[in-house]
């Protein structure tokens, strides 16, 4: 199963690729946490702060959906296949935003905006 694919044509697909997502939002977090929020202007600490809370919503949603998976309810697999594009497009831009931040901080960048959503 590809954690990047945008359909789901088999409900036993669905664990693997919330567990693929999972993975991508460890990944932005762990980026988040590595950043020097002191060094941060008041905007890009908005930006940040915009990240994470996006991150967690996700996070949550991941957490619904897989606890939902066996109940005699579970999402429709189109839904979760557009929230996984949603979720694959966060950490992409939040990714290379983030990166971008912590490049600076270490003098690996010059400056621009970390601005994602």
């Amino acid at each position: 199963m590809n954690v990047f694919s945008t359909q789901i044509e088999d409900p036993r697909h669905v664990q693997p690729l919330l567990d693929g997502l999972w993975g991508r939002l460890q990944q932005v977090s762990s980026i988040a946490e590595q950043i020097n929020v002191s060094q941060l202007d008041a905007e890009d600490k908005t930006e940040l702060d915009a990240i994470s809370r996006i991150t967690c919503g996700y996070a949550h949603f991941l957490l619904e959906t897989s606890a939902s998976i066996d109940s005699d309810d579970p999402l429709p697999l189109d839904t979760i296949a557009e929230f996984a594009q949603l979720i694959n497009a966060h950490c992409d831009d939040s990714s290379t935003a983030l990166t971008h931040v912590l490049n600076l901080q270490s003098g690996l960048s010059r400056p621009g905006a970390m601005r994602v959503h």
